[in-house]
Parts: structure tokens; sequence; C-alpha cells
């Protein structure tokens, strides 16, 4: 049904993020080629560079319990999944999408700087969601980056984020 949508587009939150590019990684690895209509993609708090939470946490066992196995790929080491995934794929010469529209596979990612846990934050070390760093949520490629002063669960439910994932589907920008 993905392909009579004239447009697909991405909003994701958190994870959400790592699962899109771990999909379009096992698709360039398949040798598929994006959907057609591949449109522009949005990640609010992506641990784009892992997380030390995660990272630090890896081994408790309720957060174990709660996150599964793909919680704990989520941390900062050279094998950890967002750090093995490599640049967004959509970057400068658009390798995946010659002869496609020039604004299919643009990247905004939405970050938070708002911690509701001071022990987190410790362990973060610089402006944070209370998950996730500013910093971390980078992605070399992305077209447009954003800083919001929420945190990383209320983030995806605040009307300014709304309103700039909506403006970044229209224009491709955030302001």
């Amino acid at each position: 049904r993905t392909a009579e949508a004239p447009r697909l587009h991405f909003v994701t939150h958190s994870m959400g993020g790592i699962l899109v590019r771990t999909w379009l990684a096992e698709q360039r690895r398949a040798g598929t080629p994006p959907p057609a209509n591949f449109g522009r993609v949005v990640m609010i708090a992506p641990p784009n560079q892992g997380s030390a939470v995660a990272q630090k946490l890896e081994n408790f066992p309720p957060f174990r319990w709660f996150t599964g196995v793909n919680g704990r790929r989520l941390g900062t080491t050279p094998d950890s999944l967002p750090l093995t995934l490599g640049p967004w794929p959509f970057a400068a010469t658009k390798p995946v999408l010659a002869g496609r529209d020039a604004t299919a596979g643009q990247l905004g990612i939405i970050a938070g700087d708002v911690s509701l846990n001071p022990l987190f934050s410790a362990w973060l070390g610089g402006p944070d969601d209370g998950k996730v760093t500013v910093a971390s949520t980078h992605l070399a490629g992305e077209t447009a980056h954003r800083v919001l002063s929420h945190s990383h669960t209320w983030l995806q439910w605040r009307a300014d984020t709304h309103r700039a994932v909506c403006t970044f589907l229209r224009t491709g920008r955030f302001d």
C-alpha cells in the first residue's frame, strides 16, 4: 500500500529513528533502493550516536527486562547498533536516489534539552533530554537540526514539536 501513496514520509521518536536507519541499511545491503515515493524523515530525540544511559544500564536487570535486546544495543561502544549504521545514506551525492526528486530523503532531527532525571543527566554530561545528549542526536548528512526545550518522553507530544515536524515535512526546513 505504501507504493500507492504520493509521498512516504517517516516521523520517528527515539529508537524509531534507529529502526528507519536499520531498514535503509538492510535495503542497501540487499541492493534494493528505497521506494520511489520515499519522502522526508523527521527523527525526534534519536540516539544516533548511542546513549550513555543505555551504555551504563545495559547490565541492570530492570533495564534489560524493560528494553530487551534492542535497548542494550543502543550504547556508545563502536559496535553499538547506531554507530554501525554509518551516515545518512541520502547525504550529499544522494547515491541511492539517482534520478529522483531532490527533496527525497531529507532528514530533520529534533532534540530536547530538558531533563527530568538529574542522575541520567550527570551520566550524559552535556545538554540532554534525560536519555540522550543533544550532540548524540546529530547524524552526518542531516538536512536540518532543531533543539526544543522539552524532555525525551514529552518532546513527541508538544505542540511546538508538531509544528516543527509539519514545517519540515512541507519545506525541508524547521524555520
